[in-house]
This record gives structure tokens, C-alpha cells and sequence, in this order.
């Protein structure tokens, strides 16, 4: 991921997101967000860790990508990540 939050195909300059999902009991799921790499930013790191340390920055961020994946799967609308 880029720093303006799109697809960042170069490695050498992409954060890495990782999401896991631990089941803590029969209707509880616990959500574990690591963002990580953020110094290959450059300039644009120290924006991002300063939004990234917000209270419920990580919850935000997981409710951003449901919304953008329910928005491409909308009929009609074609996918950019191909």
C-alpha cells in the first residue's frame, strides 16, 4: 500500500497490512492489524504513523476496506486491481 492509501506495485516502496482473525469463543472473534514497513514511505512516513497512532486507526482502516471491497463488487462496477 502506498501512502495515499492505493496499490503500490514497487516492494521497495509498499507497506505491508496484515489482518488476522482468532476466534476467542463461540460468538467472539478477535481482529489483530499490523501495519508494517512504514519508513518506505520516505517523506510521507512520519504523516502516516502520526494517523496511524489515532484512537481506532486500525478500526477505521478495516472499516475503509469492507466498504471498498462491497463497492467493487457492486454489479456493474469493474475491479482496478487486475
Amino acid at each position: 500500500m502506498s501512502a495515499d492509501w492505493t496499490y503500490e506495485p514497487d516492494p521497495d516502496r509498499a507497506s505491508e497490512i496484515e489482518v488476522t482473525f482468532l476466534p476467542e469463543g463461540r460468538d467472539r472473534t478477535r481482529v489483530v492489524y499490523e501495519h508494517r514497513h512504514l519508513e518506505r514511505y520516505g517523506e510521507q512516513a512520519e504523516r502516516m504513523r502520526t494517523v496511524l497512532d489515532r484512537p481506532k486507526a486500525a478500526e477505521a482502516v478495516v472499516h475503509a476496506f469492507h466498504a471498498a471491497v462491497t463497492a467493487a463488487k457492486k454489479p456493474g462496477r469493474r475491479s482496478k486491481a487486475a
